[in-house]
């Protein structure tokens, strides 16, 4: 459960970091150009919104489990997902602490923001604890039109741009990430992560809007009466 949470939140939290990943390659022009374009879309976000349904594909299992919702982001380092079905259902966090509520069961989890992705490179990007062009060997893809996992490794200009995101170090956590952008206007589209254990998570993003003022409070969480609080490992 935590682990389907992580690899959520991971994929999310790339899509902002995005923007913020330099090239590790200047001689790579579509990676440098595709960096800026998203560069110049974020850069200057303060807070976002977007809808956002997210499909993780269980290898061992042979199936998927699919889910849809509301995601917000606010600077620095704030986020919540609020699921469809069933209602109710969200991961929070302020920055500080990372609550993940489940209202089927009447629990909720609750983490460190920061331990829960310890040794999870992208969550150190967005606490500033390593250099991102240390830590990616990053590529282009071919955009097919469909889910970057269907992507081939070639590099194609069009009307999306997918970028591959390889750790230099293998990492426990992830093999590989890619990020699907409007070739345009530098938004992001689509975030994909597989594990390990050749799971793949898959997160697309609709009905962006950005800056529109979104509350502290909606980032701050308490649980309501009746729920069981438990600390997550």
């Amino acid at each position: 459960m935590m682990k389907n949470m992580r690899r959520a939140v991971l994929v999310l939290a790339l899509a902002c970091l995005g923007l913020a990943i330099p090239s590790v390659s200047k001689a790579d022009e579509q990676v440098d150009s595709t960096l800026a374009l998203i560069k110049k879309n974020y850069g200057k976000v303060r807070d976002l919104t977007a809808r956002f349904d997210l499909e993780t594909r269980v290898k061992s299992a042979g199936r998927s489990e699919k889910a849809a919702g509301l995601f917000r982001y606010k600077a620095t380092n704030r986020m919540r997902w609020d699921y469809d079905d069933p209602a109710g259902k969200m991961i929070v966090s302020d920055g500080t602490t990372l609550w993940m509520v489940l209202p089927e069961e009447k629990k909720v989890y609750k983490q460190s923001a920061l331990s829960a992705f310890s040794g999870m490179t992208p969550f150190e990007f967005l606490f500033g604890a390593t250099d991102p062009k240390s830590e990616f060997k990053i590529s282009m893809e071919k955009d097919t039109g469909a889910s970057p996992a269907e992507a081939a490794p070639a590099a194609k200009a069009g009307d999306a741009r997918v970028l591959r995101l390889e750790p230099k170090t293998p990492s426990p956590a992830f093999s590989w990430i890619r990020i699907k952008v409007d070739g345009k206007t530098g938004v992001i589209l689509s975030s994909e992560l597989a594990d390990v254990y050749g799971n793949l998570t898959i997160t697309t993003f609709s009905k962006t809007q950005t800056n529109t003022g979104l509350s502290d409070g909606l980032f701050n969480y308490k649980p309501a009466p009746g729920y069981e609080v438990q600390q997550a490992q």
